[in-house]
């Protein structure tokens, strides 16, 4: 019998994001007043983005759509950047996020320091940064609070989902290199290393959704990400990789779980055209008791995978049509939970009113096929052999930036 290690105390975990947070607040908020007094105005510049949307589904709560209706999505960054020098730049960005109740994006603060970084150009093909990091992770990483930039109101989930994937930000440290930087075949190389806060999941039968979220810590961090660049204007190809170990209540016992992940990219904006493509495997270690909430200890490795397709075309300079396919699968060695091989499937239209280049509106419809818990308040849903569920849902979003 394996003796069942220490757990951390819960005001502790809540408090080291807090504590982190307001170092890279603090860090980032101190800058301007190495500046001159006269430079801090010129030197200082700010950016600003707010998404508002109302979602609506006809069976349960998916991606944080109701089958009421709830006005609780908004996505809001405010984002101060001081230009030190021309090669030295400071980066502060502050976030407010709801998602309704979707159990993929657990409840943060209210106001939460998302980037906080200083970074430095060596060469004007070298650039690094320290702090906490916007991670070069697929193609909407980025920029997934720009609501004008995106055709859906949500990421694909089979890439970028909350507790499901990784590092939308790291604390650490990147370098960024370009290659070949006047031949038609540039290659941009980011090289990053650092940790994270996350989340693992359990069975919760007391939890709306049967299923509660835990804090974890990533550690040892270490990704890679590639684009290169074609001769065909807007047309670029990518892929990386992301390796991390995984400390929290349900890695096996004694140690940290192992997490490996690739994915491959394909961006292709062609004048009036948009294509875009990316796919996404994750093997993982995990004591799969300890997600079920059993005494006992089932070390396993899981894989999860998830590929999404979209095509766009703007009909006019204000009007874009965007449909979207994606899906996502879930597996592990003992084969513990072969249900789970078809987790999710979604199949989405949009129509985006583009009023001006920096204010937008979004109707968008879904139709999926998906193992995912859609309970109502108060009525849990088992997600283990349920089987696969057809829902329908609508988001209608507002997207304005500065």
């Amino acid at each position: 019998m394996t003796a069942e290690r220490p757990r951390p105390s819960p005001l502790s975990g809540a408090c080291r994001p807090l504590r982190r947070g307001l170092a890279f607040a603090l860090f980032g908020l101190l800058w301007p007043a190495l500046l001159p007094a006269a430079d801090v105005t010129e030197k200082l510049k700010i950016f600003g983005y707010l998404t508002q949307a109302y979602g609506e589904s006809d069976r349960g709560s998916i991606q944080g759509a109701t089958e009421g209706g709830t006005t609780d999505l908004r996505k809001i960054a405010i984002q101060f950047r001081w230009e030190i020098s021309e090669t030295d730049t400071a980066v502060v960005q502050l976030a407010h996020e709801r998602r309704g109740n979707d159990f993929l994006f657990p409840k943060h603060d209210e106001l939460e320091v998302d980037w906080a970084f200083y970074e430095k150009m060596f060469t004007p093909t070298a650039t690094v940064k320290v702090g906490r990091l916007n991670v070069p992770l697929g193609i909407y990483n980025e920029v997934r609070d720009v609501g004008t930039l995106l055709p859906f109101f949500n990421l694909p989930i089979s890439f970028y989902a909350g507790v499901l994937n990784s590092a939308e930000t790291v604390d650490g440290v990147s370098l960024t290199q370009t290659i070949a930087p006047r031949s038609d075949w540039s290659l941009e190389v980011d090289l990053y290393y650092g940790g994270w806060d996350t989340f693992q999941q359990q069975i919760d039968p007391t939890q709306e959704f049967g299923i509660a979220n835990v804090e974890a810590r990533a550690e040892d961090g270490l990704g890679l990400q590639l684009w290169l660049d074609t001769p065909i204007d807007g047309l670029r190809i990518g892929g990386g990789a992301l390796t991390w170990l995984l400390d929290g209540p349900h890695s096996i016992r004694g140690t940290k779980d192992r997490w490996d992940a690739y994915h491959l990219s394909l961006d292709a904006n062609l004048e009036r055209w948009m294509l875009r493509a990316e796919f996404r495997r994750t093997t993982f270690d995990q004591d799969f008791a300890a997600f079920l909430g059993m005494p006992v200890s089932i070390p396993a490795t899981a894989e999860r995978e998830g590929f999404y397709v979209q095509l766009g075309v703007w009909i006019t300079p204000q009007i874009g049509l965007f449909g979207q396919h994606e899906e996502a699968s879930l597996g592990d060695n003992a084969n513990l939970f072969p249900q789970l091989d078809d987790l999710h499937e979604d199949t989405a239209l949009s129509i985006n009113y583009r009023i001006r280049s920096d204010l937008l509106i979004r109707a968008e419809f879904h139709s999926a096929d998906t193992q995912f818990p859609l309970g109502e308040s108060g009525v849990p849903d088992d997600i283990i052999g349920r089987g696969p569920v057809e829902v329908e849902w609508a988001i209608l979003a507002f997207s304005v930036s500065f």
